[in-house]
């Protein structure tokens, strides 16, 4: 039955339907008695480029210059290349 409702899924939205593997997942915390549906506080490294000091650091960077790169970007305000 789980799988018929996976199907279905795929068939109605194709490549924006979730990955098997997560609709499993998400069934087995629904079944195990999870049932809210935003994270939860997780151990690992803290988001550093999303707190106001480095946006507004980001905004006074780009505002000054339109020929900045995300290279410069990265190195100015010491976030990694991926969080730019």
């Amino acid at each position: 039955m789980l799988y018929e409702h996976y199907r279905t899924s795929k068939l109605v939205y194709g490549d924006y339907a979730l990955q098997r593997t997560a609709v499993y997942d998400s069934y087995n915390d629904f079944k195990s008695g999870q049932v809210l549906l935003h994270n939860e506080p997780h151990s690992g490294r803290p988001s550093t480029s999303t707190n106001a000091e480095t946006i507004a650091e980001v905004k006074v960077l780009t505002d000054a210059s339109q020929w900045i790169t995300i290279r410069d970007v990265v190195n100015e305000v010491s976030i990694s290349y991926e969080s730019a």
